[in-house]
Order: structure tokens, then sequence, then C-alpha cells
């Protein structure tokens, strides 16, 4: 069956564990990143090779290794800097981006990072490596200022600097408010492909105003949705500062508790697909399924 948890679609084995489909093509060794949440979103810790398996179009397939992801995370920053409503002051968003980043490097000090934002235009204010002290001076200056924000066009911007990240283990953590229009061009296709071909997993919080002035933008919530989803990421929207706060503590548990997944033979064609499974009841797992073309 598929349930649905904190906006990410996961399959649940019906005889007791977790899986989900990762689209396979490739006879070369194959590194994934997952993660494994218990039924209250929680990391589950303590996962080997055991625990996992795999199947290649519902047969099974070859697992090298499965365990806890020590390569540091390259972790970009992305956002709009909220502001323009009393629900987030601009020190809402830096406390947010602070917990964020604290929880992700208490996984690992050699986390890197960078930081894009897209209020009215997009601009790379930090570049990959940037240091902790770089990062945080540059979220103590962060204030929000413009009534619009190009989200899709940043989201295919930060697609494009995470592919040149200094690991293979890409992070994009975004937080945007859906009280602002975006103006910017809406070409999905380029953006989804952009987010594809970078191996980031997308972390999404949409900030939404309690006076109701949340603008509907099916273009923007799709590519969210979609690329949260198929990256093995997540997707949430909070109503307040201190929920947008405690999700974003969420989300960096999450992402510091990845588990590298190597499998390798044959897999298959173009469109077969490989599945990765837990074995134990009552957990889930949120791993890439992007199709190939």
């Amino acid at each position: 069956m598929t349930r649905v948890m904190f906006g990410v679609a996961v399959a649940a084995v019906a005889a007791g564990g977790a899986l989900a489909a990762v689209s396979a093509a490739t006879s070369q060794a194959t590194r994934i990143y997952v993660v494994v949440a218990d039924a209250k979103g929680q990391p589950v810790p303590g996962l080997t090779t055991a625990d996992f398996f795999l199947q290649i179009d519902g047969k099974p397939a070859e697992l090298v290794s499965a365990g806890p992801a020590v390569e540091p995370a390259s972790v970009l920053l992305l956002t709009d800097r909220l502001g323009q409503t009393a629900d987030y002051r601009p020190n809402d968003l830096r406390t947010a981006l602070r917990t964020f980043v604290d929880g992700v490097r208490a996984g690992n000090a050699d986390t890197t990072f960078a930081i894009t934002t897209f209020d009215q235009i997009v601009t790379q204010v930090t570049k990959f490596p940037s240091s902790a002290g770089e990062i945080s001076r540059a979220i103590e200056r962060m204030v929000g200022s413009a009534l619009d924000a190009p989200l899709v066009d940043a989201l295919a911007d930060a697609c494009g600097t995470a592919a040149r990240s200094p690991t293979g283990r890409r992070i994009i953590f975004l937080v945007y408010g859906s009280y602002r229009p975006d103006r910017g061009n809406p070409r999905l296709d380029i953006t989804a492909e952009r987010c594809r071909a970078s191996g980031a997993s997308l972390w999404a919080i949409e900030a939404r105003a309690t006076d109701g002035r949340n603008y509907p933008n099916p273009a923007r919530e799709r590519i969210v949705d979609d690329t949260s989803r198929l990256s093995g990421g997540m997707r949430e929207y909070v109503a307040t500062a201190t929920a947008l706060d405690a999700l974003s503590s969420l989300m960096a548990k999450l992402v510091a508790s990845q588990y590298v997944l190597t499998f390798g033979g044959r897999t298959g064609g173009p469109e077969s697909r490989l599945t990765v499974g837990v074995k134990r009841p009552g957990v889930f797992v949120m791993a890439p399924t992007w199709r190939p073309e």
C-alpha cells in the first residue's frame, strides 16, 4: 500500500517493513542516499546491510553495502527570506536556518554549506564550501524586502549549483512563503531536469500567512511537491514561526540520519524499477525515485 507521510509518498510492505522505488538503469556500482523514519517521523538509527533489501522489477537484487552516511553533505540553503508579514519576522527565519545548520552539523561537523536567496531576484549569497562563520554571518544579514519571489527560477539555479557541490551527498533546504507571488519563468521541464541531474534531495518548508493572502500557484506547488518526493526528500507547510523552527529541526535530524546504499551488477533497462526496502514493521523509506528518460 502507499501512505503519505509529511507530504512524501512512500510504500509500505504488507508483510511488515517498508520500501521505496528507485529508477535503475546501470551496470556500474550505484550509490544512493535514503532516510528511514518511524511512524512519528523520527529517524530510525542502527540499521545495517542485513536490514535492507533490494528488488529490480520485483526480483531480488544485489546489495553490496548499506550503513550510515559518513560522507559530509553539501547543503544549499535556499530561501526567499520570508518577511512581509507579522507571522514571520526576519529573526524567525534566521532562527530556523541556524537550527537546521546546527542540526546537520551535529551529524557531521565537516558538512559544507552555500546560500542562495530569491526575493525578487536569484542571488548566490555564499558559494561552496563556505565556512561555518561565513554561513552564520550571511544568515544574520538576512532581511526580506521584495514582494515577489521567483521560486521556480531559484530552484533551477540551486539544482545547478548542487550538481557542482564538493561532495556527492547533496541536500537543498528550501524555505519560502506561499504569501508571495512567483513571477518567474514557469519552465517546469527545465527545472525538473536540472533537479534530476543534480542528484540532490529537496527538503522544503512552505510558510503560510495567517491572514489568508497565500497565492495559489499550480506550477510552484507542482515543482516543489514532485521534486521533494522524487528526490527522496520531503515537503511540509507551517503556519507559525514556532512550527517553522520545529520542522527545521526535524528535517535536520532526518538529513543527518541518512543511510548510503551501494548496489552493483546489472540493474536492467531504462524502464526498470529498483525497490529499496527495510525488514522492519512500522518504518518508512524516503529514497530517490526519478524516472530516467
